[in-house]
């Protein structure tokens, strides 16, 4: 059975009250990354992760915090994305976009992650993250994406509804000048 009491003092996150709404603030970092990933194939890189909030793994944009580690405190958001992707995935690009900043879930968190897109990765190592992280890959042919998700739905598996959005944002992407 789980221990599911409340830290009074958690060191990742910190619950704020501000005009009677309470919500989460992280502690640690300056930022949150999403990356979404092309290869040269025209295949899409997405990350599988057991999420324990929700007891199951979760299929996910690669994704992470920016400095939140002592020797990445000075980071920029693209150096934490260019970090996450090969640390998650194993794969690396030389072309990135920055889109902007989306929310995570704006009713529990002030957290927003800013979107990049990577176009013509390529892979360099396994990834499948660090330290305890087990983190499994997932290479997707872009135009069967719809049919994995959609299987993925019917199987009851959950889906971060950012990876829905995929195909909007390679769109923001290839149609700006």
């Amino acid at each position: 059975m789980s221990d599911s009491r409340p830290d009074a003092h958690p060191p990742f996150l910190q619950l704020v009250e501000s005009e009677g709404w309470q919500y989460t603030t992280r502690t640690r970092g300056t930022g949150v990354v999403g990356i979404v990933t092309l290869t040269t194939a025209n295949e899409v890189i997405l990350v599988e992760q057991h999420r324990v909030p929700v007891g199951r793994p979760v299929l996910e944009l690669p994704a992470g915090l920016v400095g939140d580690e002592p020797d990445e405190s000075r980071e920029t958001r693209l150096e934490a994305a260019q970090r996450e992707l090969r640390e998650e995935t194993g794969f690396t690009s030389t072309q990135w976009t920055e889109l902007g900043m989306v929310t995570s879930s704006a009713g529990l968190t002030d957290e927003q992650v800013t979107i990049f897109v990577a176009r013509e990765a390529d892979r360099r190592d396994p990834g499948g993250g660090v330290g305890d992280e087990r983190i499994k890959v997932h290479v997707v042919p872009r135009d069967l994406l719809p049919g994995v998700l959609a299987a993925r739905l019917a199987a009851g598996e959950p889906v971060d509804g950012k990876v829905f959005a995929i195909e909007a944002m390679l769109g923001l992407t290839e149609s700006s000048p």
